[in-house]
């Protein structure tokens, strides 16, 4: 009688055992794939910071930068290689954000545009005047 409690004690330690080492399979696949995600995460989130920032660096040269063509082009293709590489990296909520910068780009174009308009028409005015009113008559006729 002995020897069957005994080993029947047995049996169920050994199914303990092996349900405790299926729980810590378990466990340990979770924290392993919890883990990867979380390093999948802090790669992106260091992927999303480097692109931030060169892009706002961008953003910024286009506000002062010089009026010709290399100028803007090398800012633009800046933030356009940004928006890809976040696009290749499928980057969630992309056609939002890309709306957003969208809109700051042609804010900033438009300042631009503006303060070119204003200089060039002040420039104009001040030439016209210097040259009196014989020049402008000229000038009259040449646009009617």
């Amino acid at each position: 009688m002995h020897e069957l409690q005994t080993s029947a004690a047995k049996d169920g330690a050994a199914k303990s055992s092996v349900s405790t080492g299926r729980s810590d399979s378990k466990h340990v696949q979770y924290v392993r794939d919890l883990s990867a995600a979380v390093a999948v995460l802090q790669s992106k989130m260091r992927t999303l910071h480097d692109v931030d920032k060169k892009i706002k660096a961008a953003l910024s040269e286009i506000r002062t930068c010089s009026y010709d063509i290399k100028s803007f082009e090398t800012q633009l293709d800046a933030i356009q290689n940004g928006v890809d590489k976040l696009n290749l990296e499928n980057y969630v909520n992309l056609p939002a954000w890309v709306g957003d910068l969208n809109s700051e780009l042609r804010s900033i174009l438009e300042e631009r545009l503006n303060a070119a308009l204003g200089h060039w028409t002040r420039t104009f005015s001040e030439a016209t005047s210097v040259e009196g009113p014989s020049t402008q008559h000229l000038h009259d006729q040449a646009y009617q």
